[in-house]
């Protein structure tokens, strides 16, 4: 049975009991009409244990996942990426409507050959010969079957090769939860090792407060927050980053005890069921928001044993509920701002319901304690 230690519950009262006005860190103000923020994420080895393997990851500022990066809509924001490491890494993220000199894609296929991108799509299918092209503007490509070329990379390159720092632009034009990950080739590699993270931008108005390290597994860096709406409506916001993790070139695979038949692992927060991620911990009827991405190659199914919870509108400033459900079914790259109330002492299970890939390591724990006060 899992239950809190006596030191670790002394040391979850004292987090608790942290003052909701601790620092804040890329809190942009609400009434600047333009605020900029700059954050530099530097790319080092970091090291893991997992399911009681070692394993070397990749990580933004020694974290895996990488920091949360909170700010306003309206933000101009620089990414100053320090590239640290002994391969070459780029940054992408999920928002739109930026110079694609910080796309971070320009080494995203470094093979021999690829489709024309100016070749009719229409081609492979054979339409081409049923349809008079000229009345869709179609006759400045080319017809017929797609023929395959050399494919020549972007000139304008995007990435930080080993050594190098590069910066990356962006305006948040609309409200909501980014993904962002390293996008050079083969990507799934880049960002099963542990390059991705979450940008969470919020209306104007809305305010935060990163807490300091409130999770049970010490030693891991916390990506968690107090948020405060223009209402006063107070979250505990957790941040949470589903992947998946090909375990083939891990030399201890026997330690390993359940490995789906694909030979991966699935993680949240890139930790396993054995040293589980911890929603919280949180007092008893605390209203929590969790923003959950999904950066794994595999759809991903979120549960939370006795809670439902509101999932909410994508991109809405209101933040209005677009469901309620108890499971959550979640696409590669996407992400969901979730509302809940977490209610009953325990630790509930937090888990994948696919259950394989739940077996397969994708398990945490809601943990919520009693108030220290």
């Amino acid at each position: 049975m899992l239950r809190l230690t006596r030191s670790r519950a002394v040391v979850v009262a004292a987090l608790l009991a942290v003052p909701l006005g601790a620092a804040v860190t890329m809190n942009a103000l609400a009434d600047d009409p333009a605020p900029h923020v700059e954050v530099e994420l530097s790319i080092t080895d970091v090291h893991k244990r997992i399911l009681g393997v070692d394993y070397t990851a990749w990580g933004f500022n020694g974290q895996v996942p990488g920091p949360v990066i909170r700010i306003t809509q309206g933000t101009e924001l620089s990414i100053k990426l320090r590239n640290s490491h002994s391969e070459p890494h780029s940054f992408h993220t999920h928002f739109q409507h930026y110079p694609i000199s910080s796309d971070g894609s320009s080494h995203t296929l470094p093979i021999g050959a690829v489709p024309h991108q100016r070749d009719d799509p229409l081609g492979m299918t054979g339409l081409t010969s049923q349809i008079d092209t000229s009345d869709y503007g179609l006759e400045r490509f080319q017809s017929g079957v797609n023929p395959i070329g050399i494919y020549e990379p972007r000139r304008d390159e995007d990435i930080a090769r080993p050594g190098e720092t590069r910066y990356y632009n962006y305006t948040a034009g609309e409200v909501g939860t980014f993904v962002y990950h390293c996008h050079v080739f083969p990507v799934e590699e880049h960002i099963e090792h542990g390059l991705m993270g979450m940008i969470i931008v919020y209306p104007k108005g809305w305010t935060w407060d990163e807490l300091p390290q409130p999770q049970l597994q010490f030693g891991d860096l916390n990506t968690d927050a107090t948020v405060t709406a223009p209402d006063g409506t107070r979250y505990y916001e957790d941040v949470v980053m589903l992947s998946d993790l090909d375990m083939s070139g891990v030399t201890e695979k026997a330690l390993v005890p359940l490995v789906e038949d694909t030979g991966r692992i699935g993680l949240v927060n890139f930790a396993a069921w054995a040293d589980p991620y911890y929603l919280g911990p949180v007092p008893d009827n605390t209203l929590m928001r969790v923003v959950i991405g999904n950066l794994g190659i595999e759809p991903h199914s979120w549960h939370i044993h006795g809670h439902n919870f509101d999932v909410l509108e994508k991109f809405d400033p209101a933040k209005r509920v677009s469901f309620r459900t108890d499971t959550l079914l979640i696409a590669p790259g996407q992400s969901y701002e979730t509302v809940l109330t977490a209610r009953e002492l325990g630790f509930w299970f937090v888990h994948d319901h696919m259950t394989s890939r739940a077996y397969a390591g994708m398990i945490g724990w809601l943990a919520v304690v009693e108030n220290p006060s």
